[in-house]
């Protein structure tokens, strides 16, 4: 299954963590700050990434250009959190950050039942600023190829 996203400047996940699901995504365009377990690198247009099941998780674009990722997994479980958590946009614009149809409760309890929970918060401004200006631009596929 693949599923496009656009991201907005400054918009990112939560912590989050697949139990059963390999996540990856081709980042298209934008920039972003990534946190994988322990490792934290920035990616850049181009880059592939694959983040393996049971490593938590998060990310934030960085600059001011929104990312265009593709996201690649082996089942529907993320769709069905999208399609229960999400609302249909208003117009062909790019809404300024996450835009729940539901409740953050809500919101938690389907992340939990699809199979995706939800941990912790999504990465600050300044962790992605130390990300993007301090750490090494990693290579992603080698840094999780050993999964």
């Amino acid at each position: 299954m693949i599923i496009e996203a656009t991201v907005a400047p400054g918009g990112g996940a939560p912590l989050r963590v697949h139990g059963d699901l390999d996540d990856g995504f081709y980042l298209a365009s934008g920039q972003l700050a990534m946190r994988c377990g322990e490792q934290a690198f920035a990616v850049s247009a181009g880059d592939y990434v694959a983040l393996p099941r049971g490593v938590p998780h998060t990310f934030r674009v960085v600059g001011e250009e929104p990312a265009v990722m593709l996201q690649v997994h082996a089942d529907d479980s993320f769709l069905r959190f999208i399609s229960a958590v999400g609302q249909p946009a208003p117009s062909r614009t790019l809404p300024p950050g996450l835009v729940l149809a539901t409740d953050t409760d809500a919101a938690l309890k389907v992340a939990a039942s699809t199979g995706q929970p939800f941990i912790g918060p999504p990465m600050s401004e300044e962790e992605a600023a130390v990300v993007t200006a301090g750490a090494r631009r990693a290579e992603p596929l080698e840094a999780y190829a050993s999964y």
